[in-house]
């Protein structure tokens, strides 16, 4: 989400950035749009620790035929924005046994049975920041998405952002149909679009939320009536918001990055 719209998703969700935290990021989205020529660096949430909290920003790439998000994160001590490293299997396997909140230090081992590598081994310890790329994964694989028809399939089957989108009409903008999953597709009928030559519909190649468990989304008008606002019961400090017949969208995560164990409750 862009900086610009935080207030919006602040007044759905409680929750907003310090000026601290906003400096941080806005200095971080200079150095990295200058050094990787990235074009568009976007605030994606906060994640709470117990002794500090990380900053979560993300980067899209237009790639062929599925969305591609490059993830980057920060510290209020350490403002300097980190790219994820890389999650193999065996640390994945590993994850499980995590199921508490994250401190806040990134190097901090997990696993009290391992010790800190020796200078020159090469040795494969599992520590928060990687546990802090899977919370993150899933989060966003349960919640990133966009209008439909924000972004396009290009003639050469990238997807791009539509530039030309104006929003969805307000009939639309609250039917739950209308907003997909920014991810790679799941659905058959949304995988043979895309690998199918010619021109692929903005409605066809993402899945649409309808094909999540009934129940777990929200939609509705905020307080001003001006946005539609949709929040997760999988991970509850998700917000979203569209302005209707305008190009305005986005959404943030505020939260412990843990899902609501009282889902089953609640559905």
């Amino acid at each position: 989400m862009e900086l610009e719209h935080l207030d919006t998703v602040s007044r759905s969700i409680g929750s907003a950035l310090t000026s601290q935290e906003r400096s941080n990021l806005e200095i971080g989205f200079i150095k990295r749009n200058a050094t990787e020529n990235i074009e568009s660096m976007r605030f994606w949430g906060r994640i709470s620790g117990d002794a500090q909290d990380y900053l979560i920003s993300v980067a899209f790439i237009e790639s062929v035929d599925a969305p591609k998000k490059k993830f980057f994160f920060c510290t209020n001590t350490s403002p300097e924005l980190q790219q994820f490293p890389e999650v193999g299997k065996d640390k994945r396997d590993k994850a499980s046994r995590y199921t508490g909140r994250l401190k806040g230090d990134p190097s901090r081992l997990l696993d009290e049975s391992e010790t800190e590598p020796q200078e020159g081994e090469n040795k494969n310890v599992f520590r928060e920041v990687d546990r802090l790329v899977l919370l993150v994964e899933a989060i966003d694989n349960q919640t990133s998405l966009i209008p439909c028809g924000a972004y396009v399939v290009s003639a050469t089957h990238y997807i791009v952002p539509n530039r030309l989108f104006q929003g969805l009409s307000w009939e639309k903008a609250l039917q739950l149909g209308s907003y997909h999953h920014f991810r790679d597709a799941t659905t058959a009928e949304r995988k043979s679009a895309l690998a199918t030559p010619g021109l692929v519909r903005p409605s066809d190649f993402l899945d649409p939320l309808t094909v999540d468990l009934e129940g777990t989304w929200t939609l509705r008008k905020d307080g001003t009536g001006s946005v539609v606002v949709l929040r997760n019961l999988v991970f509850p400090g998700f917000v979203f918001f569209h302005k209707p017949r305008t190009g305005q969208y986005g959404s943030a995560y505020f939260g412990d990055g843990l899902r609501n164990p009282d889902l089953a409750f609640m559905l």
